[in-house]
């Protein structure tokens, strides 16, 4: 991976999305949820409630960051 993109690796996915558009980086996303089924089930969620697992970089200043719903901020959610 070229050294101009930071490691985003276990960011929220609005954090890691605000460094990449302060470096004017563009990037594409993939969602990805465990084979268990947990995870966002289809629901559209806040950029808040993912996290980065992977990046990849796919071409001239673009990033692929595949991103998975945070169970952990799930759950606290479904307590409240």
């Amino acid at each position: 991976m070229s050294e101009i993109f930071p490691d985003l690796t276990a960011y929220r996915l609005d954090e890691a999305m605000n460094i990449l558009k302060k470096m004017k980086v563009n990037y594409s996303l993939q969602k990805t949820a465990p084979p268990s089924g947990r995870g966002d089930s289809g629901r559209h969620l806040s950029p808040s409630f993912y996290r980065v697992l992977k990046q990849t970089e796919i071409g001239d200043n673009i990033i692929e960051l595949i991103i998975a719903a945070d169970c952990s901020v799930e759950s606290r959610r479904s307590k409240v």
